[in-house]
Formats: structure tokens, C-alpha cells, sequence
């Protein structure tokens, strides 16, 4: 069997196979990754250059195996319009510098609200308090 190694790309943990000098990119896990991935609203590139192959790559195999890359409710889209370019420039550079996709990002501080009750603190009201 080829060897395993892990691709140390930022945010993911893709496992990488080789056989016979080639490298196997789309294994089994990859593939089940990749809607995953999506949802978590990485473009076709940000996964591509994780897989260290092509957009185009990556668009052929995933059509041949069915796989979408369409994203289904267009949730980042609707992020940026609502935040408005300056704040998604920012979302983006804090998600490079933490290796994980900008919907990851914006999840997580959404979750660090919620946990913490920080809704008031945040919103800089007393709404929550009725």
C-alpha cells in the first residue's frame, strides 16, 4: 500500500495517498470533505490550493463524481453584502492568520457570542435585558 501523509494545508487535515510515484489527492476522505468544505463556505480555489491541485482539477473530478461546488444557500455572498466590503477584508485576514475558512471564522465568533452571553456587551444595549 502507498504511503499516507497528512496535507498541512490551512484549516483541514486532508489526507494524501501515493502510489507508484503519483500522488492520490482525492481519497476517499477528500471526497467526503470536499461538500463539507463547501458548506463551510471555502471557494473552489481555497480548496484547490489546500489539495495543492487545480481549480480546474478539482471542478473535473468533482463534476465526475457528482460532487457540487456550489455552496446552497450562498450564505457568504449574503455575509459580505451585509457587512460590507471593509468588515469582510477584515473577516478574511483574521481567518488566514487562524488557517480556517472565513464562514469558520464568522461561526466561531458567533459561537464565542452565544456561550458567553455577550449579546449586550457586543451590541452596546440593553435589548437582551428585557
Amino acid at each position: 500500500m502507498g504511503q499516507i501523509s497528512i496535507n498541512k494545508s490551512p484549516g483541514m487535515s486532508a489526507l494524501v495517498g501515493r502510489r507508484g510515484g503519483r500522488k492520490k489527492v482525492f481519497t476517499a476522505e477528500v471526497i467526503t470533505a470536499i461538500p463539507v468544505w463547501v458548506e463551510d463556505g471555502m471557494s473552489i480555489i481555497e480548496i484547490a490550493e489546500a489539495l495543492d491541485v487545480t481549480p480546474g482539477s478539482l471542478r473535473a473530478r468533482c463534476s465526475q463524481l457528482g460532487i457540487s461546488l456550489r455552496s446552497a444557500g450562498g450564505n457568504q455572498k449574503v455575509l459580505v453584502r451585509r457587512l460590507g466590503n471593509a468588515r469582510w477584508t477584515e473577516v478574511q485576514k483574521q481567518s488566514l492568520r487562524r488557517r480556517i475558512s472565513p464562514m469558520q471564522l464568522v461561526a466561531r465568533v458567533m459561537a464565542a457570542a452565544v456561550d458567553g452571553a455577550l449579546f449586550n456587551a457586543i451590541l452596546d444595549d440593553d435589548m437582551g435585558d428585557q
